[in-house]
């Protein structure tokens, strides 16, 4: 069934995106006029509050003066923000090549967010093309998912056309708009902004009313909805800079044990969101033959593909991942599960404690689908109990980083168990140290019954398996 036009582009046109106090996040000073100037206006002539924050000091580098360059275009945003009316902006004047998206810009999104009290928080477009752009578009859609309040994320787009869900009628605005756009004169000495922005207003009309003869397009998101699906930022990902990071942050190793299923791409796509800068994707090719290939990156992080080319089982393939792991901590991930963008960032923060703990986890949501529908929804999020842990598994394989220094000390994959071979590790682990406890749920278990410990559990399947591992340890 084909889409109907009205699926893909909005044939409805708005007044105003909405009310509340309203907070305004620009790459560099302008975006706010070119993108966003009639939204800003519709917010000020309804006695909303609004904020305007200018990320970078607006300097490429290209500019000889840096400092006077950048001055200039401070004075011309100040300029424009007379026309528009919202008041004084704020600058940040981070360098454009130093916007990188990660814990750090979050925090301060987060806060600003909250001095503001904002409900309504625009940034570019997960779609922009230039890492600064799609490095502010991911920190912000990330800090919106945080926030304990309803907050609605606002995209708009800066130099490539977005997926809108909202048009809105800037008819009436499009003098003052083009007045606050010919304010930026260092800008348009490089390129006619003042009639490429009214060219693409004029082009968002083409599925409204001919009355509507400019509109701005925009993409909404709630809170909600970044919470239900993290993943939706990650077409910025592909386009951030590898951080030259090796000195400051310790290697992650990313080890996922891979059939080769369509729901692979998903479950790198969750690590190439991760506001944790240093990673390494390891992924073993457990199938053994027709696995896809894979490339040497996915997003800002290298891949390596491991081929024995022959199958291997789940203990077998976690073994042979953590061989050829370089990183100073470990965590696995399945090729059927995901990680939320914050996960591996709140892991190491606490391995890096002064207290030196060697292994923690975080609680996961657990999905449970039947023929490939969701049926259940629960929760893993349970403290450490050293005891409970050997008499029942509770902390699902992807929730755990880990000390490298572990597997080096003789903790490793029982190959003879197919089924319970996490529990069985973490058990090891148990023995050499404690698990520290994350409250929150930072990753997603699709539990989809490949092992046949599923929604609909097969009783010989669970018999067999359970006696295997008590067997071992019944000793302890």
């Amino acid at each position: 069934m084909q889409n109907m036009e009205h699926q893909i582009l909005p044939n409805v046109v708005v007044e105003s995106i909405g009310c509340g106090p309203v907070l305004v996040f620009a790459t560099h000073p302008a975006d706010e006029a070119f993108a966003c100037g009639g939204a800003i206006m519709r917010h000020v002539a309804a006695g909303d509050s609004v904020r305007v924050v200018v990320l970078t000091d607006g300097n490429d580098g290209t500019q000889a003066g840096h400092s006077d360059y950048s001055l200039k275009r401070q004075c011309e945003c100040r300029q424009a923000a007379i026309i528009l009316g919202y008041g004084e902006p704020v600058f940040k004047d981070i360098s454009a090549c130093r916007l990188e998206y990660g814990e750090l810009l979050i925090r301060y999104l987060q806060d600003s967010i909250e001095q503001q009290m904002a409900e309504l928080v625009y940034a570019p477009s997960c779609w922009e093309v230039h890492s600064e752009y799609c490095a502010l578009a991911m920190a912000t859609a990330e800090a919106v998912r945080r926030c304990p309040r309803r907050v609605r994320l606002v995209m708009y787009e800066v130099g490539v056309p977005l997926h809108p869900n909202m048009l809105l009628d800037i008819t009436d605005l499009q003098e003052r708009k083009a007045a606050a756009i010919a304010c930026f004169i260092t800008q348009s000495a490089r390129q006619p902004n003042g009639s490429l922005v009214a060219a693409l207003n004029r082009f968002r009309t083409y599925t409204l009313p001919i009355t509507v003869q400019a509109a701005e397009a925009y993409c909404l998101l709630t809170g909600e909805e970044l919470r239900e699906n993290p993943l939706i930022i990650k077409n910025g990902a592909y386009r951030l800079l590898s951080d030259n990071v090796k000195d400051i942050y310790p290697l992650v190793s990313v080890i996922i044990r891979s059939m080769g299923r369509k729901s692979l791409s998903e479950a790198l796509d969750s690590v190439a969101v991760q506001t944790y800068p240093h990673i390494e994707i390891v992924v073993i090719d457990a199938k053994g033959r027709e696995h896809p290939d894979l490339p040497g990156w996915w997003g800002r992080f290298p891949l390596r593909l491991i081929q024995l080319k022959s199958p291997l089982s789940r203990s077998r393939a976690a073994n042979v991942g953590i061989d050829h792991a370089l990183g100073e901590y470990l965590i696995f991930l399945d090729d059927d599960d995901v990680f939320y963008p914050d996960h591996i960032s709140a892991l190491v923060k606490i391995l890096c404690r002064s207290d030196k703990p060697r292994c923690a986890y975080t609680g996961v949501r657990v999905e449970y689908y039947n023929q490939g529908q969701l049926v259940r929804m629960t929760t893993f999020n349970e403290p450490f109990h050293r005891m409970k842990l050997w008499g029942c598994n509770f902390i699902s394989i992807h929730a755990v980083l880990f000390e490298r220094s572990l597997y080096d000390q003789g903790c490793c994959f029982d190959e003879s168990l197919n089924i319970f071979e996490d529990w069985d590790f973490w058990v090891q682990i148990s023995l050499r140290c404690d698990f520290v406890h994350i409250d929150q749920i930072s990753a997603c278990y699709r539990n989809y019954g490949h092992s046949g410990l599923g929604d609909q559990v097969n009783l010989q399947v669970f018999a067999k398996a359970s006696a295997d591992f008590f067997n071992k340890w019944k000793n302890l």
